[in-house]
């Protein structure tokens, strides 16, 4: 009967409060080119992120997933290329960033590039995310080694 619209009604009004108070974690990644130096062009980074801690909107490349992923500083290279793909099954973003055009335009140099803004949930505290650098090349596409990444979260 009525009691059992009257629970639906709470858990709906319960779980509209919850995803409209989202906590932002901002996050920065930091990328380190080391013996690669001033000849990166292109990186692609994979974060990793706890389930059940932290969350993104959307899936694949949809612009809600876009929206929350910018670079550092946000004008740096208008003409350049971001592809970002998250995964929310296996709690994977991953950034594909790449210097346009490749050959008259600065290197990726050492420092933040990219600020991602994720969702809390559950507990506010600082959860534990991880970067990996999945390929690096330079301007005519040859792979780079050594181009490491982090991640850490920072202040809005």
């Amino acid at each position: 009967g009525s009691v059992g619209w009257c629970g639906v009604v709470a858990v709906q009004a319960g779980a509209w409060a919850a995803s409209s108070a989202a906590v932002p974690v901002p996050v920065v990644v930091r990328i380190e080119p080391g013996p690669a130096g001033a000849d990166l062009k292109a990186v692609t980074v994979r974060i990793a992120y706890p389930k059940g801690r932290v969350t993104l909107p959307g899936t694949g490349a949809d612009p809600d997933v876009k929206a929350r992923v910018t670079l550092v500083p946000p004008d740096e290279g208008k003409d350049d290329l971001l592809v970002v793909n998250h995964q929310p099954d296996d709690a994977v973003l991953r950034l594909v960033y790449l210097r346009q055009p490749p050959a008259e335009s600065p290197p990726i140099s050492a420092g933040a590039l990219f600020r991602i803004t994720f969702d809390a949930v559950g507990d506010a505290s600082v959860p534990e995310l991880s970067c990996q650098v999945d390929g690096a090349s330079n301007r005519d596409g040859r792979t780079l080694d050594g181009v490491t990444c982090s991640v850490a979260v920072s202040k809005p």
